[in-house]
């Protein structure tokens, strides 16, 4: 699935797979024959969002998925969902029902504490008892509580939404 305007799929790899007796497992060979992880995996996809030249996989074993930037390991395999957020390159991470945000190197932006968690132009709306806060794309707590923030495609303004369901538009300085 891996599809670029230039190349068209010349770059895009091969999910390899193998019968083995506790199941298939697979791995994942470059467009240039280069094994990048082993037939060891119960599920490998690619992160087609991540257009570089890098490789970006999202690699599951035992249950738990992990995340690789080629060869390297930059996630371990600890979380039972991992998504990408292309706009602002950081991995939503949920374990035992509770979320947090990680970057592409590992760094923790958001401690796995979080009931729910959406990423929406430069804010991070993090819920956790029946309360949103709001967190900028480093994990600094903005002091806005209660309302959800909602990028709106103008970078200068930002639909809100507060506990009651009340709609509002702030500007990037949060007024």
């Amino acid at each position: 699935g891996y599809y670029e305007e230039e190349t068209g799929y010349k770059r895009a790899g091969f999910i390899v797979g193998l019968r083995k007796e506790e199941g298939y497992r697979y791995g994942y060979i470059s467009s240039n024959a280069k094994k990048i992880l082993d037939v060891e995996y119960n599920q490998i996809s690619r992160i087609t969002e991540i257009n570089e030249n890098d490789i970006y996989l999202y690699a599951s074993k035992n249950g738990q998925v992990g995340v690789y930037k080629n060869e390297e390991q930059i996630i371990k395999h600890s979380f039972e969902q991992i998504e990408y957020d292309k706009a602002n390159n950081l991995f939503i991470v949920q374990k035992d029902g509770k979320y947090g945000v990680i970057n592409t190197k590992n760094e923790e932006i958001l401690d796995l504490e979080f009931d729910y968690i959406m990423i929406s132009g430069d804010k991070i709306n993090a819920e956790k008892e029946g309360v949103t806060y709001i967190y900028d794309l480093k994990g600094a707590k903005q002091n806005i509580s209660n309302i959800t923030i909602i990028s709106t495609g103008n970078e200068n303004y930002y639909i809100t939404i507060n506990d009651q369901g009340k709609f509002g538009v702030v500007d990037k300085n949060n007024n």
